[in-house]
């Protein structure tokens, strides 16, 4: 008992933090450092993956709404009323596709901007964890827990997204450290900015629409008994007064009361989807099926065209009973794709995680290389063709992966046909080996015509790394159109050799037709010296952010902190993840809706890396002086 009580006073000694007040100035360049690192490193993302991020289906809809907003036709409310039984304005809240509007208006009708300002929306949410810690524990933990989320490849792969959760999240976090400062100063305006904060929030998703009267429970305990009741009312009254210009919009528009949009009844039935693998309540599993549904349902071709118009308020009401019909039908089961949903929010880069949406929690780490860093838009200008070859000699020289697969020339030689074998995903065809020069940008065109889905990877000689890839879908048009032209850009790294293969890319026995392919050499590829950085980073994301190391981290850190008696600092911490567990668990979930979780998460994960930091010490401080001692004697 002595030795345990010696313990956690040594515990609460090193968790005793942080009432001193730091210097404004020693503050500012902390922040300052923290900022540019995090920009830094989300910097390398952009240059590996931002061309491809920032084409994702989501931003379409922001980008239709915010050219409305540019055309004049209104901001909150259109220029024109919607037809009857159009939906689509309810789908999204406003805030987004305003701040892709102003986006447009600054730098053009492009997406890829946003990444950009995405970036530093999450550099500036790092900063808001690091002053959140700084509140509550000590400066070591702080840094080791903002260091955490610089590094996390989910936060700075998200970021590239063009969607609302960068900015949502940032605004969310600053919520939670005015509502931190409220508990610790007994201030009213800290109250009156975190609901300020929270509202604007729901502007740009609709996720956190329960967070302030569920946020005033859990701070309950901590206010003092004659401010709880004027503290939680005004935390609630100021999110519903930032909320309320939506709403009467949307009764103004529709008739109907809905606080900021729709969708949820599509949301539970394509979540129920995504763990009904026996498929015993034939819901949809994507928005495209969704709409299919309500084909066969309604006997309405029309409706295969948009799921919110025509008939959308009618069809969503229809698709939240169907959902709560199926929950209540099975409450046992849908409480344990709950729990299960909560287990997905906790986990990190698993293999085997392949099935939508567990997949999305599984994200790609910087590129050990630089990736291909000319501008793309200038293909057809620059460089000089170094290598090309005929269809007749690809045939000779290349080889088939599979027996089942088919190569054949056809019009006179002057095209390889290859069919590829039953299989969704399997390699087909393997070019001859290409040489190439080290640390140069290059691209690959192929004049392609195909049939099916197919899979073009550029490869290291070994055809362990994949360098590049492309899929290639169906052609519409004749082999000579210039749509069929494919171009993939890569660099080549430390490599002097590269390989083409071809695969089947979810269709079985595609067919592609090859009549020319050709290698340009564009030049030296950029930023060659981020390699030594790179790898440091790379490093630390293959071997820490995985949930073998990350979740019993953040047991530990729980635990540490039950046993220390900071139960008042680790509800702060998890108010708000709980938040999700409880809400977001219940929906169709992808990660991107809930990395805003893990800023919190890895606060509490710190606080085991900090304390076993410590213990290494001691030990090595005390074998250190052992050692000394012997010599001495």
């Amino acid at each position: 008992m002595e030795q345990l009580k010696k313990f956690l006073d040594c515990l609460n000694s090193q968790l005793g933090t942080t009432n001193q007040t730091i210097e404004k100035k020693r503050l500012f360049l902390y922040c300052l450092i923290i900022f540019l690192i995090a920009l830094s490193v989300k910097s390398l993302y952009w240059h590996d993956y931002a061309s491809a991020s920032v084409n994702n289906l989501n931003a379409l809809a922001y980008d239709t709404e915010a050219e409305r907003i540019l055309e004049g036709k209104g901001i909150l409310f259109p220029s024109q009323e919607p037809r009857p039984g159009d939906a689509r304005l309810l789908v999204h809240p406003p805030g987004y596709s305003i701040l892709v509007a102003i986006s447009f208006t600054l730098f053009g009708n492009s997406l890829l901007p946003l990444t950009a300002i995405h970036q530093i929306f999450d550099s500036l949410a790092i900063i808001i964890i690091f002053l959140i810690s700084l509140e509550l524990l000590p400066m070591g933990i702080a840094i080791i827990g903002a260091f955490l989320a610089i590094f996390s490849p989910h936060f700075i792969y998200y970021s590239l997204n063009v969607s609302p959760e960068s900015p949502s999240n940032l605004l969310l976090l600053l919520a939670a450290f005015f509502l931190i400062k409220t508990i610790k100063n007994f201030q009213l305006k800290y109250v009156i900015f975190a609901g300020l904060l929270i509202g604007l929030s729901c502007w740009l998703r609709p996720n956190a629409l329960m967070l302030a009267p569920f946020l005033s429970i859990a701070l309950l305990p901590f206010l003092a008994a004659k401010d709880r009741l004027r503290y939680l009312v005004t935390l609630i009254a100021i999110t519903i007064v930032v909320i309320l210009p939506i709403t009467i919009r949307n009764f103004i528009l529709f008739k109907q009361f809905i606080p900021i949009s729709i969708g949820v009844g599509a949301n539970l039935l394509e979540g129920i989807a995504d763990y009904d693998l026996e498929n015993k309540f034939g819901f949809p599993l994507d928005d495209q099926a969704v709409a299919q549904a309500d084909v066969k349902i309604y006997n309405r071709p029309d409706y295969a065209g948009n799921q919110w118009s025509p008939d959308g308020l009618m069809r969503e009401k229809n698709r939240v009973k169907r959902a709560t019909d199926a929950i209540k039908s099975d409450p046992i089961w849908f409480f344990t794709v709950i729990l299960k949903r909560v287990g997905f929010m906790l986990s990190y880069n698993d293999k085997g995680a392949t099935r939508w949406p567990l997949s999305t929690a599984i994200v790609p780490i910087l590129l050990a290389e630089p990736s291909f860093g000319h501008s793309i838009d200038n293909l057809d200008k620059e460089g000089k063709i170094v290598w090309s070859t005929t269809p007749l000699n690809l045939a000779k020289e290349g080889k088939t992966l599979t027996t089942q697969a088919k190569v054949s020339l056809e019009n006179e030689n002057t095209e390889l046909v290859i069919i590829g074998d039953e299989s969704n995903y399997g390699e087909q065809f393997l070019s001859p080996t290409i040489s190439v020069k080290a640390n140069t940008d290059y691209v690959l065109s192929l004049k392609i015509l195909q049939q099916g889905q197919s899979a073009i990877k550029i490869t290291s000689p070994d055809q362990r790394n994949i360098i590049a890839t492309q899929i290639i879908r169906n052609s519409k048009t004749t082999i000579d159109d210039t749509n069929n032209i494919t171009k993939i850009p890569f660099a080549s790294g430390l490599r002097n050799e590269v390989k083409i293969i071809l695969s089947n890319d979810g269709t079985s026995s595609p067919k592609t037709t090859i009549k020319q392919i050709e290698l340009k050499q564009l030049g030296a590829t950029p930023y060659t010296w981020t390699k030594p950085f790179r790898t440091i980073i790379r490093a630390i994301q293959k071997n820490i952010y995985n949930t073998k190391q990350m979740l019993p981290l953040l047991f530990l850190g729980t635990f540490l902190l039950i046993l220390a008696k900071r139960k008042q600092i680790l509800i702060l911490l998890l108010a708000i993840p709980i938040y999700y567990f409880c809400f977001q668990s219940i929906l169709h979930t992808e990660y991107r809706y809930i990395y805003l979780i893990h800023y919190f998460l890895f606060l509490i994960s710190s606080v085991s890396i900090y304390l076993i930091a410590k213990i290494l010490k001691i030990i090595f401080l005390t074998l250190k002086d052992k050692i000394y001692l012997k010599k001495f004697l």
